[in-house]
């Protein structure tokens, strides 16, 4: 299982056989020699898997014998005391040098023992990694997620605030891609498109304390060129308690600017058939003009995607989207007709849709109609042909 770039189960082992198999890797590396480097690498496996599962007790005891492997030898060996402190005094620089070195070694993927515990949200693992051990509080697993970025896309609020304030720049973390992964995404897009309102709401909070302006914020795009608002629609989550504090910092020309696939929130509404969103998102200021990379209206997709509340509540209300032609010539109604939308297809003639209207290669909607084998629809269209002889 994958989520978030952290791969849950990579170094699980049976705790029944958990003594007998670290006498079998300590006899091997003493007979065969060159082990260390495996040894250490498993041994990190198996810091992960208990820094996701939060326990804290043998997140210690792993970091505890790697160090006392380190240090065997050293009269330095004896600075580690029972409660899982690394001393950096004297000649205990050595050991912290040597436990930085571990906790921030990553697996495969690139997580480290941080990554695993703010994923699960393990506050206890985290404070000891950070405070104790010296994890990187930036590192970047494979995915470029960060542990601040993690803990806002899985709503760790105890924890990202905690990383916040241990940051060594808060607000770079906050803004800049420092913390945004490969696509851009920073730890608001993060927890807008998980639909983590606890997370974003204290995001906004952090941001006033550091004095970070929250439209900075929301505006900020990643490489897809969507915001906290496009990436919080596109994922279903149209919650006022999240929505609202974008839509407060965002102006017509935000909401109308489109990502890289040519998709604005207001066409995603119009994709998703959520009439309260676009209801929303037209008194904020959203234009009905929009259309994507085809040249589709916001009522040629609702009809091709075959969405009949949005369309009939909202959409034919602009007579001027009604018969509008994409680049290819095609018009809401004809779009419903190609997807097969019965349903569709009524609501448009009875909205007042041209049904003569050919796309670019000259088929009306009775042509594809007949194409394509939509029956049922050719006989609706034939029948409303019939009884309005002046269309």
């Amino acid at each position: 299982m994958w989520c978030g770039g952290i791969r849950l189960g990579c170094c699980r082992r049976p705790v029944t056989t958990a003594v007998a198999t670290r006498e079998r890797e300590r006899e091997r590396e003493e007979t065969m020699g060159g082990g260390q480097s495996k040894k250490a690498e498993e041994q990190s496996l198996r810091l992960l898997q208990c820094s996701i599962d939060g326990d804290l007790r043998e997140v210690k005891h792993i970091i505890e014998t790697y160090l006392e492997h380190q240090m065997k030898g050293n009269e330095s060996g004896n600075d580690n005391d029972n409660d899982g402190h690394i001393s950096d005094n004297g000649s205990g620089g050595d050991r912290v040098s040597h436990v930085k070195a571990f906790v921030n070694t990553s697996d495969p993927q690139g997580n480290t023992a941080l990554h695993g515990a703010v994923f699960s949200g393990h506050m206890d693992v985290v404070r000891y990694l950070i405070e104790e051990c010296h994890s990187d509080i930036d590192q970047q697993n494979g995915l470029g997620c960060s542990p601040t970025w993690l803990a806002a896309g899985y709503d760790r609020c105890e924890v990202l605030q905690y990383l916040l304030k241990r940051h060594p720049d808060p607000k770079s973390a906050l803004l800049s891609t420092v913390a945004a992964n490969k696509t851009g995404d920073t730890p608001l897009v993060a927890a807008a498109s998980k639909g983590n309102v606890a997370a974003c709401q204290l995001l906004k909070q952090m941001a006033s304390e550091l004095d970070v302006p929250w439209g900075q914020m929301v505006l900020r795009r990643n490489k897809g060129n969507d915001n906290a608002l496009n990436v919080a629609i596109a994922g279903g989550h149209n919650q006022d308690e999240l929505l609202d504090p974008f839509l407060a910092e965002l102006s017509g020309a935000d909401l109308d600017e489109p990502n890289t696939k040519g998709l604005s929130p207001f066409l995603i509404a119009s994709e998703r058939d959520d009439v309260k969103l676009a209801k929303k998102l037209l008194s904020k200021g959203a234009s009905w003009n929009v259309q994507d990379s085809n040249g589709s209206s916001p009522l040629s997709i609702a009809a091709f995607c075959g969405n009949p509340h949005i369309i009939k509540e909202v959409l034919l209300q602009k007579e001027e989207l009604r018969d509008r032609q994409n680049r290819n010539g095609c018009t809401a109604l004809w779009l419903a007709v190609r997807a097969g939308r019965p349903e569709v297809v009524d609501a448009l003639l009875e909205g007042g849709c041209d049904p003569s209207i050919s796309n670019k290669d000259g088929l009306s909607p009775l042509d594809a109609a007949k194409k394509y084998k939509r029956d049922a629809i050719a006989r609706l269209l034939e029948d409303h042909i019939a009884s309005n002889p002046t269309e």
